[in-house]
């Protein structure tokens, strides 16, 4: 949204400028002060109504340095220039190093911004946060609708409340009471109750804070999310309306904690206690925030290293309660017997098949292959051509007729030079300079290089017409470089045979089919010790499609509707309906995507909650399903073992390289005709150079 260009105005009526916007809230934008960097101003969006006006004035009003020091309490109305309330002037806080708790406690989102927090640190922050449930409180206010949303954590463990015009206020006689709860937060006395005539109590308070402390120290599982003996899991509402505390001491009858969730043992007897008071069906005499704040400090400050990882921590003198916790999240009940006797059993027998095969010995390897055939030479290839023509013959004949000529020339340039001159000197003159231009002319500098190219080119064609010996030599020359290409040809085909029968040969030889089948028999070694473990994956994975559809059909039964959330009201239920959002089922990441941006963190993190809230047990899948997965598996192990025996018992039978000789004397075969093409082919070079 752009930056508001009207003027606006705190209570004494004094211009605020309005600097950079810091964020959109769900009906109000943040933005930066330009003369107080201490300070951001909150505007609305639409226009308030009469009574919300008179609340933020009050909470204004009513604002304290011991309010202040707890939470980002308002000290300044926001107004336009006619007086009207826009919004409100609050305590600045960086929140690039505040998150909101459940970032926290929830273990799906404490990867995103508390990857190190340790089991310490979040035992700290719950003190951290009774202490500021102490300060509200001592300052005579209380926040009505306790919500994790409003509690930031920073990375150094500092704690502050947020979101205050959303709390209940109190001033003086008068109540200004909020209309909305969080069910995960809302003490069983007032599940049923109408919220805008609900008047919130510090008791009240207490109780959303006890949930909040045992979110944090429990590893975000909430109190009231105990598995049932029968039936589904109750809803939050249902289960605390019905005062349904899984942990509760003695155990209450048809609920127990989830087995996969921090015991209750692992905290100390004191710690213990206060739990059973906050979340006592008596409702009253819950413990104070300054009591809770007290007793986790001195938890926090007693926690020590576990010896085994240094992430754990646990109280003195006391087993690690998360090695624990370890070793029932990595086996559950269903497949707690995966490394017991059948397992066991199962894998000895892979294992003693694979030692009968590495007993095998290896055939030798092939040895390379020799650049020339080995055994005896084959004969020399026929060439096929006709008599040469007699070198030396045709030779003596070509230099008297290449002589003929010269002198014949030399003797029409003199007749040719007396008939015009009618002079013997001048016709000796002619001839003269050119014997003298083809002997010395050439070696010095001037340039005779073309007349006598021109000269040689005539006298060599001239030579080549009358000569009749030189027609047989062509033609002795064309037979050789016909042969030649024949030769080259047959060559070609016999390298393309030898490279595909090398090729077959690396690949049929003893040594290689050894190879090639030890790795197949190593695979499927691999593939049934992995079988056996797929067996119980499949089972795993049962339970988790029935987790999924619980887990959804649970989601079904949260509805979206006013109340539930801070400035939740009917109309935004409405506006969420119409978008096809009517339960947390509905609250996907695709679908978020179209509601208006300020919700799309508020609703994201409500459906976390729930989805923390769910015990997943693994009674959600029963022993029969169970032992149907593991009977259909085992037998397709069994298959594949019987599988794997026979290929052992073929291979131990050492039958490979059946090929290898017949086709090491095809190779062989090949490679002397290769040679012979060869020496062939150098034959005709030496022909032809004659010619």
């Amino acid at each position: 949204m752009p930056l508001t260009v009207t003027p606006v105005y705190n209570a004494q009526g004094e211009q605020v400028v309005l600097g950079r916007e810091l964020g959109q809230g769900v009906r109000a934008d943040v933005f930066l002060l330009r003369s107080r960097p201490d300070l951001v101003a909150k505007r609305w969006r639409d226009d308030l109504k009469p009574e919300e006006a008179e609340y933020l004035r009050e909470l204004v009003a009513a604002h304290t340095p011991e309010l202040e020091g707890v939470s980002t309490w308002p000290v300044n109305t926001l107004h336009d220039h006619g007086g009207g309330l826009l919004g409100l002037v609050r305590p600045y806080l960086n929140l690039g190093d505040f998150r909101e708790l459940p970032f926290l406690y929830s273990p799906a989102l404490r990867q995103r911004a508390f990857t190190n927090a340790g089991w310490a640190f979040r035992v700290k922050v719950a003190a951290a946060v009774a202490q500021t449930f102490a300060g509200l409180h001592a300052a005579g206010q209380v926040m009505g609708d306790v919500n994790p949303l409003h509690v930031l954590v920073s990375s150094q463990g500092k704690v502050r409340l947020v979101n205050v015009d959303a709390w209940q206020l109190t001033v003086g006689a008068r109540m200004f009471r909020t209309p909305t709860a969080s069910t995960l937060f809302l003490p069983p006395e007032s599940q049923e109750q109408d919220l805008n005539a609900l008047t919130r109590t510090v008791n009240h308070d207490l109780f959303g804070l006890s949930v909040l402390l045992f979110l944090l120290v429990f590893d975000g599982r909430h109190p009231y999310a105990g598995l049932p003996d029968h039936g589904d899991v109750l809803t939050p509402a249902h289960a605390m309306a019905e005062d349904a505390y899984a942990y509760a001491h003695p155990p209450l009858p048809g609920v127990r904690p989830p087995p996969e969730g921090l015991p209750m043992g692992a905290l100390p007897h004191s710690v213990q206690t206060m739990f059973g008071r906050a979340f006592s069906p008596l409702h009253d005499h819950r413990p104070a925030a300054e009591a809770w704040a007290q007793e986790l400090s001195i938890l926090a400050d007693t926690l020590v290293p576990c010896d085994r990882d240094d992430s754990h921590q646990h109280e003195i003198g006391t087993p690690c309660p998360w090695c624990e916790l370890e070793a029932i999240r990595t086996v559950s009940p269903f497949t707690s017997d995966r490394h017991g006797p059948e397992g066991s059993a199962q894998t000895a027998t892979v294992n003693a098949l694979w030692q009968e095969v590495i007993h095998v010995p290896a055939p030798s390897r092939l040895q390379p292959l020799a650049d020339t055939p080995g055994g005896a030479a084959l004969p020399e290839l026929p060439l096929n051509l006709p008599t040469p023509p007699n070198v030396l013959a045709e030779a003596q004949l070509e230099r008297t007729l290449r002589w003929t000529l010269r002198v014949l020339v030399l003797v029409l340039l003199f007749v040719g030079t007396f008939a015009v001159q009618r002079s013997v000197i001048a016709g000796l003159i002619i001839p003269a300079l050119l014997i003298l231009a083809f002997t010395v002319g050439r070696r010095v500098s001037v340039d005779w290089d073309s007349v006598v190219g021109g000269y040689q080119n005539w006298e060599g064609r001239l030579t080549e017409r009358l000569l009749p010996a030189r027609g047989k030599w062509q033609g002795y020359h064309a037979a050789l470089e016909l042969r030649r290409g024949e030769l080259e040809r047959e060559l070609d085909d016999l390298q393309v045979k030898h490279r595909a029968l090398s090729d077959l040969l690396a690949r049929k030889n003893a040594h290689a089919e050894y190879e090639r089948e030890l790795a197949a028999l190593d695979d499927t070694r691999r593939k049934l010790l992995l079988g056996e473990e797929k067996k119980w994956q499949a089972v795993e994975a049962l339970l988790i499609q029935k987790r999924e559809r619980a887990s959804f059909d649970f989601m079904k039964r949260q509805p979206i509707r006013a109340g539930i959330l801070p400035h939740l009201t009917t109309r935004t239920e409405l506006q969420l309906a119409a978008l096809g959002l009517r339960t947390a089922a509905e609250l996907t990441a695709a679908r978020l995507n179209d509601v208006p941006e300020g919700w799309q963190p508020v609703l994201t993190l409500w459906r976390q909650g729930l989805e923390d809230y769910l015990p997943l047990s693994v009674d959600l899948v029963s022993a029969e399903q169970v032992q149907a997965v593991r009977r259909e598996h085992q037998g397709k192990w069994d298959e594949n073992l019987e599988t794997f025996r026979r290929a052992v018992n073929a291979f131990r039978a050492g039958r490979w390289g059946a090929e290898q000789a017949a086709l090491q004397t095809g190779l062989d075969g090949v490679a002397a005709q290769v040679a012979q093409h060869r020496q062939a082919l150098r034959t005709l070079d030496g022909l032809a150079r004659q010619g």
